[in-house]
């Protein structure tokens, strides 16, 4: 369910070197920022994503590949960014995984076209 049952939307996470044992030592906990981008499976860019859900009232972002620590990272797409937080009902969060799926959808049949 979520981002990961949508059809080429790729979720990028915390790099593979991230310690999570560490952070939290540290007293930082993982927050409701996800980032994913659907470029390099569907060729749907990811400004392309912002435009439409902005349209459709869902505000998001655009984060640059160079907005990352990891070297390799850089070379990936730019991806969207959604904030989702605990003032956010679970209607909220079905509505904008929603509106993902069909505008991905929709996105990526007109580069077909």
């Amino acid at each position: 369910s979520g981002l990961a049952a949508i059809p080429g939307c790729v979720i990028r996470d915390a790099p593979p070197s991230f310690d999570e044992e560490v952070a939290r030592s540290l007293g930082a906990a993982r927050c409701a920022i996800v980032t994913f981008e659907a470029e390099s499976t569907l060729g749907v860019r990811s400004a392309d994503l912002h435009s439409a859900l902005e349209a459709r009232g869902i505000s998001v972002s655009v984060s640059p590949s160079t907005h990352h620590f990891e070297p390799a990272a850089r070379a990936r797409p730019s991806v969207v960014r959604i904030s989702p937080s605990y003032i956010n009902a679970e209607s909220e969060i079905d509505t904008a995984l929603a509106a993902i799926a069909e505008e991905l959808a929709r996105l990526a049949e007109k580069q077909k076209g």
